[in-house]
């Protein structure tokens, strides 16, 4: 469950900083309660990243997101989740269909 709440929910805590990294990506660093922080990252083609670090600094789970063109409702194509550490896995997700619902 951590993984889907990782992936598809904002994360717990304040944020701490933003900025723009060297390859010109926007990054914004959230710190959890548990000591962890998560950075957020959009880079220039649209694409983004979730980055969910260790109390110890060490990355434990990666989100790549890619923005596909097959779609008009602005969902992403592909999610890729890696998870690293004592259970390393890579679980990837491909859209299938996406329709926007009117309010």
């Amino acid at each position: 469950m951590d993984d889907i709440r990782l992936i598809f929910l904002e994360p717990d805590g304040p944020v701490i900083g933003f900025g723009e990294v060297a390859n010109g990506s926007v990054v914004c660093r959230h710190a959890a309660p548990d000591g962890s922080t998560v950075d957020i990252g959009l880079q220039r083609d649209g694409a983004w990243e979730l980055r969910r670090y260790s109390p110890a600094q060490r990355l434990t789970r990666a989100v790549r997101v890619l923005p596909g063109a097959r779609n008009d409702a602005g969902f992403p194509e592909t999610l890729e989740l890696t998870a690293y550490g004592d259970q390393t896995y890579k679980l990837v997700m491909t859209l299938v269909e996406a329709v926007q619902i009117e309010p």
